[in-house]
């Protein structure tokens, strides 16, 4: 494969203002030197890069750079320090982190900084505790939490969260739950 040098160049500047230009550069300009540039400016390039350029550094680059670069993760790379950086920056990665890689820790973290992202812990893994913490750092999360642990003081919780921004008198937080756990079932 003959690499014209002007092209290749033409396509080195792009990388390096964007990464994610790599989607669009010709498969035979891919070369290790541009894929690398290229996630180190966008860790989302990972997803293009060719699989005999991916290593181990590689892919910790990507994810240092952006989280979510986990979802182009394959198995062979995956590891607990790759899950905690990409969580500890964004809670919605918990959608990618394969069930061996979650943690409760990591599931807390995850919930703390967002709670909606209950919506990605197993059920099994769902603690009345950690169901709490969600709700109250997003009201939303209530939607997530099994029907066991929804609970009157739960449902105040989350409707005193700034998301919910309803006023509605505490005398009637009880009928209220009751209506959602009639629709939910």
């Amino acid at each position: 494969m003959e690499i014209c040098p002007d092209k290749y160049n033409k396509y080195l500047k792009r990388v390096k203002l964007n990464g994610f230009a790599l989607k669009y550069i010709r498969k035979k300009y891919r070369t290790e030197e541009i894929c690398k540039i290229a996630v180190k400016q966008n860790g989302l390039a990972l997803k293009y890069v060719p699989r005999k350029y991916l290593t181990k550094e590689l892919v910790k680059i990507a994810i240092t750079q952006d989280g979510r670069a986990l979802e182009y993760v394959s198995d062979e790379y995956m590891t607990k320090e790759l899950v905690k950086i990409a969580v500890q920056q964004d809670g919605y990665v918990l959608k990618y982190v394969p069930y061996e890689y979650m943690t409760e820790e990591l599931c807390k973290f995850a919930v703390q900084k967002d709670g909606w992202t209950l919506h990605y812990v197993r059920i099994k893994d769902k603690t009345e505790k950690l169901c709490k913490l969600a709700v109250q750092q997003n009201g939303f999360a209530l939607e997530y939490v099994p029907y066991e642990y929804r609970t009157e003081e739960l449902l105040f919780i989350a409707q005193q969260t700034d998301l919910w921004n309803i006023d509605i008198p505490t005398e009637l937080t009880a009928q209220i739950f009751i209506i959602y756990e009639t629709m939910g079932k």
